[in-house]
Formats: C-alpha cells, sequence, structure tokens
C-alpha cells in the first residue's frame, strides 16, 4: 500500500556535464526495482529539476524520461545558470550559492504542496531500496529521515561497477532508459572502500586533522570501515505537513546547508537517523584530483596519549559547540551523537566492541551536555577554552623539567 500523500524528489543541477550525470547515472539508479517502480505517478509524485530553460530541453526529450513519467512527473523549476569567473575557488563559491538558492525555490514548491520532499544531487548514485525504506519511514510516521554520506572516488567506482558488469560507459542509459541496480550492501562497499582521498584528513587519528571538522570518522581495527559522527547529512524525507510557512527566512541570513533543516524540523520529535549504510547510501562521486577542504593547518606532533586523548576530547566538545550553535540547533545537537556505521560486511565482535569504545569517548566528551540544562552547559562548553591551555603549559613545562634531569 502506497502512503497516501505524494513523494517529491527534488534536485538542481545545470551544465552538460552535471546534466549527463542525472541522465546516465542517478536516474537510472531511481529506475532499480525497489526504488521509483514502487510508485505510480497519478498518485502525484513528482521529480522536480531546478535547472535552465536549455538544460530543461535537452533532460525532457531523453528515452529515460519517458520511463521515469510512469513513476514520478518531471517538473521543471526554472533558474538561471550562475556566474562564470576565472579563478577555480571562486567559481566554487559561487556554485555553492547558486545550488542553495536552487533549493530555496524546491523546498518552497514542496511545501506548496505539503508533499514528502528526498533532497538528492545529480552526481550521486543511490543504491536499490532507498524509496522502500522511505515508504516505510513515511508509514511509521517519521518527519525527518537523515542519512550519511560521505565523497568518493569517481574513477574507481566507476571501475569497480564495470568489473561487476553492472556499468560501461558506452551503455548510454539516459538513451536505453535501462536501469542501474545496486545492490545496498555493494554500495556500502563502494563507499567505504573508495572514500576520496580530501576526506583523509578527517580520519580522527590524523595528524593535520582540524581541530573543530564538520565531521570526523574513527576508523576500525579490522580496517574495513568506521564509525561516522558528523554535522551534515541528507534529508532523505522530509514531511512539509510539519514544517511552518516561515521555514527559508533563515536562508536571507544563513547557507541551506548551515541552517534550514534545523530551523525548518526544530519543533519536531519524529526524527529518524539511517545509522548503518547497509540499508541503503548515497555515494556522492567526485574525480580524484578534485580537493575543496580547507587548507591543512599546522601538523600537531605526537603527544603523550593522555594529553593527546585529553585533546581529542576538548575537539569533540567544541566541534559540538561551534556547529549547533551552542546547542540551539538540536537536530544537528542530537545527528552528531549518532555513530553511523560504514562497514563493507556484516559486523563481527571486533567491530562490536570497538564501536563500544567510540560510544564511550563521546560519551566521556559529550554525553555530561545531553543530560544538562541550558545554563550548565554553556558553562561546560566554557570550561576548556581554559583548562586546555593550562593543561598544554603544565605537560610543556613537565617535559622541561624530566629532560633537565635525564641531561644532568
Amino acid at each position: 500500500m502506497i502512503h497516501p500523500r505524494p513523494f517529491y524528489f527534488f534536485l538542481p543541477v545545470w551544465g552538460q556535464r552535471y546534466c549527463g550525470y542525472l541522465a546516465d547515472r542517478l536516474l537510472p539508479c531511481l529506475l532499480a526495482p525497489s526504488n521509483l517502480p514502487l510508485l505510480r505517478a497519478e498518485d502525484g509524485h513528482r521529480l522536480l529539476i531546478a535547472t535552465t530553460r536549455e538544460d530543461w530541453r535537452s533532460l525532457e526529450i531523453l528515452p529515460i524520461m519517458h520511463r521515469i513519467r510512469r513513476h514520478v512527473a518531471p517538473t521543471w523549476i526554472a533558474v538561471d545558470a550562475p556566474d562564470v569567473v576565472d579563478d577555480a575557488f571562486a567559481q566554487y563559491s559561487l556554485n555553492i550559492q547558486h545550488m542553495g538558492a536552487c533549493l530555496r525555490k524546491l523546498v518552497e514548491a514542496v511545501h506548496a504542496d505539503q508533499a514528502y520532499g528526498c533532497s538528492l544531487l545529480p552526481d550521486v548514485i543511490v543504491s536499490d531500496g532507498m524509496v522502500a525504506s522511505l515508504l516505510n519511514y513515511a508509514r511509521s510516521g517519521h518527519h525527518l529521515v537523515l542519512c550519511s554520506s560521505l565523497r568518493q572516488v569517481q574513477e574507481d567506482v566507476l571501475a569497480d561497477l564495470e568489473r561487476r558488469g553492472l556499468w560501461t560507459e558506452s551503455a548510454r542509459r539516459s538513451h536505453t532508459g535501462e536501469p542501474l541496480t545496486v545492490p545496498p550492501r555493494l554500495a556500502a562497499e563502494l563507499a567505504v572502500r573508495h572514500l576520496h582521498p580530501e576526506l583523509w584528513r578527517f580520519e580522527d587519528d590524523a595528524p593535520d586533522r582540524p581541530f573543530l571538522p564538520p565531521f570526523r570518522y574513527c576508523r576500525a581495527p579490522s580496517r574495513q570501515g568506521f564509525i561516522l559522527h558528523t554535522f551534515y547529512a541528507v534529508p532523505v524525507l522530509m514531511d512539509y505537513s510539519v514544517v511552518g510557512a516561515d521555514h527559508t527566512e533563515c536562508l536571507d541570513r544563513e547557507a541551506f546547508e548551515n541552517a534550514y533543516i534545523g530551523a525548518a524540523f526544530s519543533r519536531t520529535a519524529a526524527i529518524h537517523f539511517v545509522r548503518d549504510i547497509n540499508e541503503f547510501s548515497i555515494l556522492s562521486l567526485a574525480p580524484r584530483d578534485i580537493n575543496w577542504s580547507p587548507p591543512a593547518g599546522d601538523r600537531t606532533p605526537r603527544r603523550h596519549p593522555w594529553a593527546h586523548r585529553y585533546t581529542q576530547l576538548v575537539s569533540i566538545r567544541r566541534s559540538l559547540e561551534a556547529y549547533t550553535r551552542r546547542g540551539t540547533d538540536t537536530v544537528k545537537l542530537n545527528l552528531f551523537r549518532v555513530g553511523f556505521r560504514w562497514h563493507a560486511g556484516a559486523p563481527d565482535d571486533v567491530w562490536t566492541t570497538y564501536e563500544r569504545k567510540i560510544a564511550r569517548l563521546f560519551n566521556l566528551a559529550i554525553g555530561d551536555y545531553y543530560r544538562s540544562d541550558l545554563g550548565l552547559r554553556s558553562l561546560l562548553f566554557d570550561l576548556p577554552s581554559t583548562v586546555l591551555p593550562c593543561a598544554r603549559f603544565f605537560v610543556h613545562k613537565i617535559r622541561q623539567i624530566t629532560g633537565r634531569r635525564r641531561t644532568a
């Protein structure tokens, strides 16, 4: 039984390259058996595409769109192309701003019809079973469902799919209408195996990891996966029947990814986090040579184990303060607490033991914050900024003293 209210899948796209990604990768993935084929277009489901007039004309006539129309109605949301500049980083910044403007138009369209929204991007691959899960979450009364997603190396993922007989660059699925069916367990394996190099510095023990990272992952001893803690996740299900009319006001002041989900869904407790990517995965593909992560700071020298652990705890705590606005963004606050399981196979005893270890680490760093009132939270947040410099000073002095004794 299909849920009575329609689903609106929406995404921004512009330019020949990304339109090609959409038509030859994402749309075929959405046509996998347990995705869009579970829906019927006559029930009001839509695929909203924010793009330019030129790009829409090239997309709407593709043969794959004829298959898509059986399940959802492709709908054009008109936008202009972003400005073009010579500087690569400036262009990247302009594209991010333009994407935010597109997303604003898209969520306004979903809200106007009080539908369920699912946010996608043209350069992703989704596993089979995503839509089946979303239907179950909607029937269960969830208002917001978030799943984790990190960037993968495009060349390696596609080569892996080709070795398995699932993908060939020459097979233009946009013209054949053939589905691209990636089983959830395989997608999870690809996500872990082909993590993009720009993300390596966010591993929790990386020497050049930023002190306040937007996410961090802890690699399991088996090297078959990791536990991810993040402030950012993909809103794969948004119930716009519970979202207020002022849901986009925050975008007058802040970027979409920083403020929107917290502002729109702060008043609901019916939030679910897809903790295990074996349920379904979203792979965000990018060429290997792309790296938009911020420049690395000074490499932190390896310290005494207890000093390293203390710095680690303070980093976790201060990150929570920075990205949740001292706890006022309740969605990010609860999101960061979740340990997302990224693993290629079934968890064994080693994995389970390690997962408990990471849970204890985060509980030690921020567990009391979730048990405290707001006034005490602010006090607890302020403590590390005072204690940490003192601790470093005393560690330095102890090393100086012990060094003199050894040379005497």
